[in-house]
């Protein structure tokens, strides 16, 4: 019947968000850099969006990278965020830390890059690639 705004910080701009539980969510998208470029960066909450925390900001990226366009986590400790093309993240430790999956040998095998990539499920996660190939991390 009626909304509440409960995140607008200056640059910030979400693309997805996800709720672990009722208190616990995230948010991903990129900072507007002041006209510079798109810093990809996830934001969090523990208070049911009450206030938000930075948690990731990709400023190493040549170019300042690529906006995270969608965020998923298949429990308390393991997400991923999605980026258009290379740049997609994770993290295993409840999002203290996030790596870049061209850094991983974890998770070396998921579909080719593409456009049409996108994420699902519950307690595993599936990412789908252009080439319609499907990938499932347990």
């Amino acid at each position: 019947m009626t909304w509440k705004n409960v995140f607008n910080e200056k640059g910030y701009c979400p693309k997805a968000i996800f709720f672990i539980n009722k208190k616990v969510g995230w948010a991903a998208g990129y900072y507007d850099d002041a006209g510079l470029g798109k810093v990809p960066v996830i934001v969090n909450t523990t208070d049911g969006g009450e206030t938000w925390s930075e948690r990731y900001r990709n400023e190493d990226i040549s170019g300042y990278g690529e906006p995270l366009i969608d965020i998923r986590f298949k429990n308390e400790l393991e997400g991923y965020a999605l980026s258009r093309h290379n740049y997609d993240v994770f993290t295993t430790d409840g999002g203290q830390t996030w790596q870049l999956m061209s850094d991983s040998q974890e998770l070396s095998e998921r579909p080719v890059y593409g456009l049409f990539r996108m994420l699902d499920g519950v307690s595993d996660l599936y990412l789908i690639g252009e080439s319609g190939t499907v990938a499932v991390w347990k």
